[in-house]
């Protein structure tokens, strides 16, 4: 298999498996304040959402995210997360509703599929800088597997405790 269609597995997999963590969370669960310092569901799932949107516009392509444009008034988040860490301050405050949230993710994922049909395996290792998120000048590969499939699973871990301290099913079963 070749390296880009090997990631674009990997990337769907992720987010088959993140958006099935959260199919069945309501929209109570969704803004729930779990206490200490554990952040509502709304917050992981914006904060992945966002950072594949920034991931993929900002870093990749050099453009401006999909959030700085119409489509961020509809996305369903008072206020976008901030760019690295700490965010868990912003996760405490900010707003955020489902439906909206759900929408906007779709068109990120639909930008990030029509990305990986224009790559190729020399892409991968272009350099890109996350200076601003402290690690350096990594490569676009870096960006794919830290942003868009271990932060992913990090937060479907997340959101599966949160879950499960309102006596729900964490992951998908």
């Amino acid at each position: 298999m070749e390296n880009v269609a090997f990631f674009r597995q990997l990337v769907s997999e992720a987010r088959e498996f993140f958006e099935g963590t959260i199919a069945d969370v309501t929209a109570d669960e969704f803004t729930w304040e779990p206490g200490g310092r554990a952040v509502p569901i709304a917050a992981h799932y914006a904060h992945v959402v966002v950072a594949q949107d920034r991931g993929l516009h900002r870093l990749l392509l050099g453009t401006s995210p999909l959030a700085a444009g119409e489509i961020g008034a509809k996305a369903g988040i008072q206020e976008m997360p901030p760019f690295g860490q700490p965010w868990d301050e912003w996760a405490h405050r900010s707003k955020a509703n489902l439906p909206g949230m759900r929408a906007y993710a779709a068109v990120v994922y639909a930008a990030s599929d029509q990305y990986f049909g224009d790559l190729a395996d020399a892409d991968l290792r272009r350099p890109v800088d996350l200076s601003q998120a402290g690690y350096g000048t990594q490569t676009a590969q870096f960006v794919l597997v830290n942003g868009w499939i271990a932060n992913v699973h990090m937060h479907c871990g997340e959101i599966s405790c949160i879950k499960g301290l309102r006596g729900r099913q964490g992951y998908p079963a």
